[in-house]
């Protein structure tokens, strides 16, 4: 049984219960003539009676109507909020998987960048080691020539 037919059962529920009802107020008036006029000066109090035996009948109609209206929208509201709810959902797992594959993308940047930076400080080291080795033999250059100097000054 869809919602909608469980909508209008018990709306039809809600129906027989009442005294009054729309469907068998024919009938009720047919069963139970109730208008007993001695006098036909009357007519006009059993027609405001009925007058008031319409309005209630035409309030709980309408009060009907309104429940029925109103839970079939409660019920088209709450198919919305779950088609919106998927919605999301399948946007949300879109959205994690687009972030998953960034997050990789990332990773692998930092893995590149990490072996880059090992690479980069390896070979400042060794720049470091050969210019120290080379500052060495500038150092022992610049004795040799002294010594070289000192040596040609020296016997004159």
């Amino acid at each position: 049984m869809t919602d909608h037919e469980q909508i209008d059962a018990k709306l039809l529920s809600i129906l027989d219960t009442n005294d009054l009802s729309i469907t068998q107020s024919d009938q009720h008036f047919e069963k139970n003539p109730d208008i007993n006029l001695p006098n036909p000066k009357l007519i006009h109090d059993e027609i405001a009676n009925k007058k008031t035996a319409f309005k209630k009948l035409k309030f709980l109609y309408l009060e009907q109507e309104t429940r029925h209206l109103f839970l079939k929208q409660v019920l088209d509201v709450k198919s919305n909020l779950d088609n919106d709810f998927q919605s999301l959902q399948r946007e949300a797992d879109e959205g994690k998987q687009g972030l998953q594959q960034v997050k990789k993308g990332l990773e692998s940047k930092i893995a590149e960048l990490d072996t880059l930076t090992n690479e980069v400080d390896r070979q400042l080291q060794t720049f470091e080691d050969k210019s120290k080795d080379v500052k060495g033999l500038f150092d022992e250059f610049a004795e040799l020539e002294k010594q070289i100097d000192n040596q040609l000054e020296g016997p004159h």
